[in-house]
């Protein structure tokens, strides 16, 4: 049962259209409002009502908060602070206005010839009392309006109202305010509508959706068009409603209406609609020249789009590595395959400078240019440190995950002219927590999981305060099997003793493991691993590839992995040209997209104070980590940057401008487009021929024999 009024004779609630107010914490106040109920009825108590509520007609209009400028009429009214109810049931209360309900799932209908004369002249008409009986929308939907009636509130806001029915659902007024100007990208006469003195209209979704599915040939019946007087508010410029994107059906539809061949009348409709993407199919009557065909999107991207990618990653990398050549670099690289598994089609092999964060060389391979998935992160990295080779650039360190082809690789080929080889830590340090959950679960081995942070923990601090030295690295990391049984001397040559400070007496009393217990045989047999003893020599003192694990996620938006698990479009050889296909110039727009933003600062609060985030990734358990929060990531706007000096290795005190890529690549596509660009055919040089499809190789079999032989091994 709804809420009602608690003032004698008054029984609104919020169907009548008047809000309720609850009673006020203040006691001095809520002592006026009991006193002035118990005017009208004496035997009011909070007891027999448990939340008593007054209604808005009790209430004069200086008790309320003035309204914001693009309030609606209908929106919830605020009291003051001071608010006290004044206004009795009677003679001393202004008469109601009248309020309408509008219903929920219910929409706007505008019967046609309703001038505004008309609706001038009366407050309620019937909506179906006007129609031409040979309307096909009016017939078809006259029936289910017949106990519905147009009421106007106003010069334009027109409502529907079920007589005697309310809607069980929601009982709350529906607030609508102007979207701004709907652009006249294409002159066309605008239908008729009634002239407004207020910009709010009520729209309901379901009919006016099912007026579009009814309608046959004429598609302007069911089409608004809105004068730029009505569409700005008041005080608003020009310049200011230009500016917003909503639009409406018919003036998008507008867009299409010619054809770009012969300028000819097309014959243009909405395919579908998903979400907030709309398919629209636009043939021409004329030459019958269809617009939206898939061939005409592939032939878009061919000559257009991806030459201006890559051209702007071609000249991107030349000027990154021009700086870069003659010095040696500290590198990173991580492969990244287009499925989980092991059966990818693609694989891409990034190469960042650790020092800055910027990418300077990312390779695509094909799984059939290798003998299986597996091989491709190892021919990645053989293509991108050959052509960094050929640009002159010394690698001075190379680190990557612990991948054995890869080691092996670097091991015969970069580490005889000087290169240093390092893994990084996480990777190491992610597979044996692992392992420690896993023995965890053991029995007698609970114990373990207590000490697994405080391994992990001690993993990274050997190795970042080594410098490289592998035989220190190791002597650190094995000191722990000493270390947990309450050992911290004698540990090795070059480490001796603990470096921590003499343990108190709450440490002392700590859970130690001991030699004969199941947890220690099962962590000492951990650490005896020849592989993880290899391994640990060559953890990286410093730098890391988490800035490739960040762009590895980052590639995820651009360019997802569903895009080539066997579609259409990338099984056509013509339209996936390797290198310069659709997958590679997503990844590249993802590479310009990172540098851009590589070396964002800091975000700061309002007070100048820097800002952290504490995040609960999966893998840590429910245990948090604290994170820097950067600044907002640049597209179209230009910005300035502090940028790690190359030369001195350090960071730069001088701020470095960067061109915001996007409009970077909007010119060049507005030159290509025009024809004044000569330099993609160039640009596409380096991008090597296609390499033949997966299913290149097998026999095509004829369709009907392969039905034929069609056999089931269930029974049907």
């Amino acid at each position: 049962m709804p809420s009602r009024c608690v003032i004698g004779g008054c029984s609104n609630t919020h169907r009548d259209g008047v809000s309720l107010h609850i009673f006020p914490k203040d006691q001095a106040r809520k002592k006026l409002w009991v006193k002035f109920v118990k005017l009208t009825r004496s035997d009011f108590s909070f007891q027999t009502h448990k939340r008593p509520l007054i209604c808005s007609d009790h209430f004069s209009p200086e008790s309320y908060v003035e309204r914001l400028k693009y309030c609606d009429e209908g929106s919830q009214r605020v009291l003051s602070e001071v608010a006290v109810p004044s206004i009795k049931r009677g003679s001393d209360l202004e008469k109601k206005k009248e309020r309408y309900v509008v219903q929920k799932r219910e929409g706007l209908v505008i019967a046609s010839g309703f001038s505004h004369d008309e609706a001038s002249s009366s407050q309620q008409t019937p909506i179906y009392q006007n129609y031409d009986p040979e309307d096909t929308v009016c017939n078809k939907t006259v029936e289910r309006y017949k106990n519905m009636t147009v009421t106007q509130q106003s010069k334009q806001t027109q409502t529907l109202q079920r007589r005697g029915n309310y809607s069980k659902a929601c009982q709350s007024s529906i607030q609508s305010r102007s979207v701004g100007l709907q652009c006249d990208l294409i002159a066309a006469p605008p239908l008729q509508l009634f002239k407004s003195q207020e910009q709010n209209m009520v729209v309901d979704s379901d009919s006016i959706s099912e007026m579009d599915d009814d309608s046959s040939t004429d598609s302007s019946s069911d089409l608004i068009s809105v004068s730029d007087e009505s569409c700005s508010a008041e005080g608003e410029s020009y310049e200011t409603v230009k500016e917003k994107y909503i639009v409406s059906r018919h003036k998008l539809l507008q867009l299409f209406a010619s054809c770009e061949k012969c300028s000819g009348i097309c014959a243009v409709d909405v395919e579908r609609v998903v979400g907030t993407m709309v398919v629209i199919q636009a043939i021409c009557c004329q030459c019958g020249y269809n617009r939206f065909l898939f061939s005409t999107y592939q032939r878009h991207q061919d000559k257009y789009l991806q030459p201006v990618i890559i051209a702007s990653w071609v000249e991107q990398r030349a000027a990154l590595l021009a700086e870069r050549r003659g010095m040696p670099l500290t590198i990173g690289g991580d492969g990244r395959a287009d499925s989980p598994g092991h059966s990818a089609k693609f694989g891409c092999y990034t190469i960042m400078d650790l020092k800055t964060n910027e990418i300077i060389d990312m390779k695509l391979i094909q799984k059939n240019e290798v003998t299986s998935s597996n091989h491709m992160e190892l021919e990645g990295l053989k293509r991108g440190i050959d052509a960094l080779l050929e640009e002159g650039i010394r690698i001075g360190e190379l680190i990557t995950d612990r991948h054995p082809s890869v080691t092996k690789w670097v091991r015969e080929n970069l580490e005889p002219s000087g290169t240093k080889h390092f893994f990084d830590i996480w990777h190491i340090a992610k597979g044996l927590g692992k392992k420690i959950d896993s023995k965890a679960k053991l029995t007698d081995c609970g114990i373990l999981q207590e000490w697994r942070r405080s391994i992990i923990n001690h993993l990274y601090w050997s190795a970042g305060s080594s410098g490289g030295d592998g035989d220190m690295v190791e002597q650190k990391v094995m000191s722990l099997l000493r270390h947990i049984r309450n050992v911290h001397t004698g540990h090795g040559n070059l480490y001796m003793e603990c470096q921590h400070a003499p343990l108190g007496d709450e440490e002392k009393r700590k859970k130690w493991i001991f030699p004969g217990q199941r947890a220690y045989d099962e962590l000492e047999s951990l650490f005896d691993n020849f592989r993880f003893k290899k391994d640990i020599r060559k953890l990286s003192p410093l730098d890391q590839t988490s800035g490739l694990e960040g762009f590895h996620s980052l590639l995820n938006h651009f360019a997802p992995k569903m895009l080539s698990s066997g579609t259409k479009e990338f099984s056509a050889g013509e339209f996936h040209k390797y290198n310069g296909g659709y997958v590679y110039s997503r990844m590249l727009l993802a590479v310009l997209h990172h540098n851009a933003n590589s070396g964002r600062p800091q975000a700061k609060t309002k007070d100048g104070c820097l800002q952290y985030e504490i995040l609960y990734p999966r893998g840590k358990m429910g245990q948090h980590t604290v994170r820097r929060v950067r600044s907002e990531p640049c597209y179209g706007e230009s910005v300035k940057y502090k940028r790690f000096d190359l030369k001195n290795r350090s960071i730069s005190d001088s701020l470095i401008f960067f061109t915001a890529y996007v409009k970077v690549l909007l010119q060049k596509v507005i030159s290509e487009v025009d024809g004044s660009s000569t330099t993609s055919q160039g640009d596409l040089s380096l991008i090597s021929s296609p390499p033949p499809t997966l299913s290149s190789r097998c026999e095509r079999p004829d369709k009907e024999l392969a039905i034929q032989e069609l056999q089931s091994r269930f029974n049907s």
